[in-house]
C-alpha cells in the first residue's frame, strides 16, 4: 500500500467535512424554503375560507332582508285591496268624512243644449243590426258606452264652468228623462 502524505490526508478530511457542511446547509435552506411555502399555502387557504364565510354571512343577511321586503309588500297589497273595496270606502266616508247615506235618489236633468263643438255621441251601427254583423264591422258596445259616458262627463264639466248656469236638480224624476 502506498503511503499518503499527511498533508494530503488533512486536505481530504477538510474537503470531506466541507462537503458535509455544504450538504447540511443546502438541506437547511431547502427545509426553510419548504416551511415558508407551507406557511404561505396555509395563509392563502385561511384567506379564501374567511372570504367564503363572509360571503355566506352576507348572503344570509340579504335573504333575511329580502324576506322582510316581501312581507312588507304583502302587507301593502293587503292594505291596497282593503282601500279599494267599496265597503271600506263607504265606512271611511261615513266615519272619517261625516257623510251620510242618501235616503232618496237624485237625478240630474240637463235642459241646456250641448256646448259648441260637442255633439252627442251616436253609435256607429244600429243596435238592432249589431247581433248579425261580423266582428270588425261594428263598434264594440263597451267602446260606445265609454264614449257616451265621456261625452256626458265633458258636457257636465263644461256646464259647471264659471259663468255658466248651474245644473237643474230634480228629486225622484226618472233616469230616462235625464241624459
Amino acid at each position: 500500500m502506498a503511503q499518503v502524505a499527511p498533508q494530503t490526508l488533512v486536505l481530504r478530511r477538510e474537503q470531506s467535512g466541507g462537503v458535509a457542511r455544504l450538504a447540511l446547509r443546502r438541506t437547511a435552506n431547502w427545509m426553510s424554503l419548504l416551511a415558508l411555502l407551507a406557511g404561505l399555502v396555509c395563509l392563502i387557504y385561511l384567506i379564501a375560507i374567511s372570504s367564503v364565510l363572509g360571503a355566506g354571512y352576507d348572503l344570509q343577511r340579504l335573504e333575511r332582508e329580502r324576506d322582510e321586503w316581501r312581507a312588507r309588500n304583502e302587507q301593502l297589497e293587503l292594505e291596497l285591496a282593503k282601500a279599494r273595496s267599496l265597503t271600506w270606502v263607504e265606512s271611511q266616508a261615513t266615519t272619517r268624512l261625516g257623510m251620510v247615506k242618501s235616503e232618496a235618489l237624485t237625478y240630474v236633468r240637463v235642459d241646456q243644449p250641448a256646448p259648441l263643438g260637442l255633439e252627442p255621441v251616436r253609435p256607429a251601427v244600429d243596435a238592432a243590426a249589431r247581433p248579425g254583423l261580423p266582428q270588425g264591422q261594428a263598434t264594440p258596445l263597451w267602446r260606445e258606452l265609454a264614449e257616451r259616458v265621456g261625452a256626458v262627463g265633458r258636457q257636465l264639466a263644461l256646464s259647471l264652468a264659471p259663468g255658466r248656469p248651474a245644473l237643474e236638480s230634480t228629486v225622484g224624476s226618472s233616469p230616462s228623462t235625464g241624459l
